[in-house]
């Protein structure tokens, strides 16, 4: 488990494949890392006793290393809430098989749950399948290539509204790249970044996702790490007439098995 140093965040969903996935010759090997969080502070917004804050922040991720495959599941719980009232509430759930994980040209399948309810996404169900290349494996660098296509199916509540509910079914083709670099034996680095587009038939137009993650981790002993995570995600046409530019930035201490 890990306690949170750090969370300043304007909540994105940014899912980094590359943080749960380990490169490994030997078979059936399990490998994970969680993180658990509590906040609780006050802040004088112009009332006589201020403001309370609440908040949890949790994180589970495993990935099971077979012969030939591999297999993950990563997950993410944040919620906040202000005056009793909830003011941040966030999770996805998702899953992942890569086949014949070894070979330079490799096979994903992945699907994925997701709400938030502060960005006033009340559902997200996806699932995708596609093809991953290995451009270039060496023992402290790693880059990955991945290509798929895949149909997401979403619901959104409008603003000023508690039944307007939209939804939106669409096609979309999925590409990330993604690094794994080791500088030395404490200090290691895992990105990646994605574009999603599709053609939204009730818009008249295509709809475009740009997203990002970095991870930096460095090593206190040997399971434990100091973390620090930035993502960002970028809608040019929401859904909802909400902020395109979404971030979010966590510092915090990592156990890892």
């Amino acid at each position: 488990m890990c306690l949170l140093l750090l969370h300043f965040a304007a909540k994105a969903q940014i899912l980094n494949i590359e943080k749960s996935r380990i490169d490994k010759d030997s078979a059936n090997y399990l490998a994970g890392s969680g993180s658990l969080g509590f906040n609780f502070f006050n802040r004088n917004t112009g009332r006589p006793k201020g403001d309370n804050f609440t908040g949890l922040t949790a994180t589970a991720d495993v990935v099971y290393f077979s012969e030939k495959h591999s297999f993950f599941s990563i997950n993410s719980y944040n919620y906040v809430s202000l005056r009793r009232e909830t003011f941040q509430h966030a999770a996805y759930t998702h899953l992942r098989a890569n086949f014949y994980r070894k070979r330079k040209f490799s096979y994903e399948t992945f699907s994925q749950y997701q709400y938030d309810v502060a960005r006033r996404l009340e559902h997200r169900y996806l699932a995708g399948a596609g093809l991953r290349t290995a451009l270039l494996r060496s023992e402290n660098v790693n880059v990955y290539l991945g290509n798929a296509v895949m149909y997401e199916f979403e619901q959104w509540l409008m603003p000023n509204s508690t039944d307007n509910i939209v939804t939106t079914r669409i096609p979309k083709v999925s590409n990330y790249l993604s690094t794994r670099a080791k500088f030395n034996q404490h200090v290691e680095l895992n990105a990646i970044i994605y574009y999603q587009t599709g053609y939204d038939n009730k818009l008249g137009d295509f709809r475009h996702r740009l997203s990002g993650e970095t991870n930096i981790t460095s090593r206190i002993t040997g399971k434990l790490r100091m973390k620090t995570t930035f993502n960002g995600t970028i809608d040019n046409q929401p859904v909802v007439p909400l902020t395109h530019f979404l971030y979010n930035l966590t510092t915090g201490l990592q156990a890892s098995f």
